[in-house]
């Protein structure tokens, strides 16, 4: 199944760092339970200590804190793969899977670039391994590429089949202007028997729910959505998702009830704290305090990425666009997706920023993507 590992990048949203070999050490499952994946973890992270230079094992270890890192928002474990693949970091001479791997992670570090030249390198290696091509549609999209995300696609459908061209095709249609095929491709797949597995359904689920949101449908996103995490609570990304939707109904207490994990990715923290604050409660002066404090730590740390929850922190939390404005337009020149379109969007509509406003417009136009706020938003 193509889509095994793909997920919306919104997914990552916490600090990074790439710690030591002696720092690499379990993170804490945020609903208490050792989930499958997370024995799997433990077991790849003991053979990795044992020895941090064999390669085999290194690429292990990085797919398997990749995989942690998109189910958990948690991106101590991107710093995980990192850390595993570093002897390698500049290598020439990796295996197929060594390329994917350091692509995967290069892509979720902002290294678009570097990330899909990887990806094309492990593709040259073994063109027949369907996740490779994926991930390679999956950056295209980001970068709205379109016309090369469509020609990738068309190579998924010739190689593995009409079911396997039909996802991409769906996100394709939908991040394009035609949410009702995306929707009708969906649906056909939902009960394919290639699309069973747990990381197919969490795929299905989560993009389902994105075409009734932006259709309008907020009610059956919700659904879509609520239905989906009683069956897998362990998915962040359709738990933002969610949140962030029951937030922009004002129907925070759900939100809240959603969003109830102790360990909270920054992208989820954000959504607390707007949610306690327009509920007035006390809790929100803790939470924006802790956002504070991992805010200022990536700042003496001298992160160069610029993360979603960073720009949503000073327009709905602090509420200076005037801050939030050139970090969003700097994060626009790497990847351009809808929710990256509205945050800019945002930020120039309330700083005054006509430059900002005509880049989203222009964007818009080319990729004939709509949703009601966006469409709102751009009609001001």
């Amino acid at each position: 199944m193509v889509f095994v590992l793909a997920a919306p990048s919104g997914v990552f949203g916490q600090t990074r760092f790439v710690p030591t070999e002696q720092e690499v050490v379990m993170s804490r499952s945020p609903r208490g339970a050792v989930s499958t994946a997370e024995q799997a973890l433990r077991g790849q992270l003991s053979r990795w200590l044992a020895n941090p230079r064999d390669q085999d094992l290194s690429i292990a270890l990085a797919r398997e804190a990749f995989i942690s890192a998109m189910a958990d928002g948690d991106l101590r474990w991107l710093g995980t793969a990192r850390q595993a693949m570093a002897p390698w970091w500049a290598a020439s001479d990796l295996s197929a899977d060594g390329f994917f791997l350091r692509g995967l992670i290069r892509q979720a570090l902002h290294d678009f670039r570097g990330g899909l030249a990887d990806l094309r390198l492990a593709i040259a290696k073994n063109p027949q391994r369907n996740e490779f091509w994926s991930w390679q549609f999956a950056v295209q999209m980001v970068q709205a590429d379109y016309p090369q995300a469509s020609e990738t696609c068309n190579t998924i459908t010739t190689r593995f089949g009409q079911a396997e061209g039909d996802g991409c095709k769906a996100v394709l249609a939908y991040r394009t202007g035609d949410p009702a095929v995306a929707m009708r491709l969906l649906d056909q797949l939902l009960n394919h028997p290639d699309f069973q597995g747990v990381h197919a359904q969490n795929w299905l689920a989560f993009h389902r729910g994105e075409v009734r949101r932006i259709q309008g449908d907020a009610t059956g996103a919700i659904r879509t959505w609520e239905t989906h995490l009683k069956r897998e609570p362990r998915n962040h990304s359709i738990r933002l998702a969610l949140v962030t939707l029951l937030n922009s109904e004002k129907r925070y207490s759900e939100a809240l009830a959603v969003n109830s994990d102790t360990f909270k990715s920054d992208s989820l923290l954000v959504q607390s704290i707007i949610s306690h604050e327009s509920l007035g409660n006390p809790q929100a002066s803790h939470h924006r305090k802790d956002l504070e404090l991992r805010l200022s730590t990536q700042d003496q740390r001298g992160d160069e990425l610029i993360e979603r929850p960073k720009i949503e922190y000073f327009l709905d939390i602090a509420k200076t666009p005037a801050q939030a404005l050139p970090l969003a337009h700097k994060s626009w020149e790497s990847q351009q997706e809808p929710a990256d379109a509205l945050l800019l969007l945002r930020a120039s509509l309330e700083t005054g920023d006509k430059k900002g406003v005509e880049l989203i417009r222009k964007w818009q136009q080319k990729s004939g993507y709509e949703e009601p706020h966006l469409r709102n938003l751009l009609n001001k």
